[in-house]
């Protein structure tokens, strides 16, 4: 398959904590790793390309497709390609990608976070507002009923 790549290390990365260990050319005019001195650290070159046939490729030897469809997913190769569901996608494609690739017998890198939710028929849907109606409806039910016993037991009294 592909061997692991090697990673360059920024000059003096190790010394502040401020300087990422993301690779940068060293500039100065006195830098040892700049002028390629010995035991200074790995500069990048052309040397270290992957060959041809590896490039771009995972560890696995596979390609990667951004889907962000699942009719996209018709055009990956299942014994080639690995499919990545791109982050712009919802859940609820997200999900229709993952049943697409596996009905095709696709790999996939990444899938969704959370499993989708089933819909509740719309009956329920009825059945539960009707039920939020009547909770919302009994309190104010019981308020009114104080109030009118006062009013009564204000009468009495005017009489």
């Amino acid at each position: 398959m592909k061997k692991r790549k090697f990673r360059f290390k920024r000059q003096e990365g190790y010394r502040l904590v401020k300087l990422k260990k993301k690779w940068r050319r060293p500039r100065g005019r006195h830098s040892k790793l700049r002028m390629h001195e010995k035991a200074r650290g790995r500069y990048p070159g052309p040397g270290y390309r992957s060959p041809k046939l590896t490039r771009g490729l995972t560890r696995s030897g596979l390609r990667e497709v951004r889907v962000s469809n699942p009719k996209e997913v018709g055009n990956a190769d299942p014994e080639k390609d690995l499919i990545v569901i791109a982050s712009s996608v919802g859940n609820k494609k997200a999900w229709d990608i993952v049943k697409a690739a596996k009905s095709k017998g696709i790999k996939l890198r990444n899938k969704p976070v959370a499993p989708l939710k089933k819909p509740k028929p719309e009956k329920e849907k009825e059945k539960e507002s009707k039920e939020k109606k009547k909770k919302k409806e009994e309190p104010k039910e019981k308020e009114k009923e104080p109030k009118e016993e006062k009013k009564e037991k204000e009468e009495k009294k005017k009489k």
